[in-house]
């Protein structure tokens, strides 16, 4: 992954490596609604937007059969 730059308020950090942007995200130094941008991008876009920063949530389980005995 190439260098990430993020918002912290209005503060812009970076560039850091996506490898640890990602790992903030994944322990919750950063919210998912973070602003982000690299190079090749047009704008700054929400993090949760990003797959390779914030995976999409797996689906939720399915419920568990219910069995009726006679």
């Amino acid at each position: 992954m190439s260098d990430w730059f993020y918002l912290v308020g209005t503060e812009q950090r970076g560039p850091v490596a996506g490898s640890e942007l990602k790992l903030h995200f994944e322990e919750q130094i950063l919210p998912p609604n973070t602003w982000v941008w690299r190079e090749g991008m047009d704008d700054w876009v929400l993090a949760a937007t990003v797959p390779e920063l914030i995976p999409p949530a797996p689906p939720p389980p399915r419920p568990a059969a219910t069995r009726t005995f006679s």
